[in-house]
């Protein structure tokens, strides 16, 4: 898949956000940033997005756990109109989910 951006740096990945609800059709940046303000430590699955040059454990499409304490530390990053992701360390991952557990 194409990306937004030429390359990810060092120990970073990006996560997808959360899915809004489909009875929320339209949020706000600001809406939207409360919402996962909100909703991100009930999430125990987080699928990678991308993940920085440095990284060679964790791949694209891989479906992590992330400390809680590092899901407070993420950063929202809009990347394009419509394509938000959160910003975390490789370091915050505690494990990689199974993936036939999630196919």
């Amino acid at each position: 898949m194409k990306k937004p951006f030429e390359k990810l740096y060092g120990q970073r990945v990006y996560l997808n956000m959360p899915k809004v609800p489909s009875n929320k059709i339209y949020l706000s940046d600001d809406a939207l940033k409360e919402w996962v303000e909100k909703e991100k430590l009930n999430i125990s699955r987080w699928k990678v997005y991308a993940v920085g040059e440095n990284i060679s454990h964790i791949k694209e499409g891989d479906e992590v756990f992330v400390d809680a304490m590092g899901i407070l530390r993420a950063t929202i990053v809009k990347l394009s109109e419509g394509l938000s992701v959160l910003c975390i360390s490789s370091m915050d991952i505690a494990h990689k989910w199974e993936k036939e557990l999630y196919d």
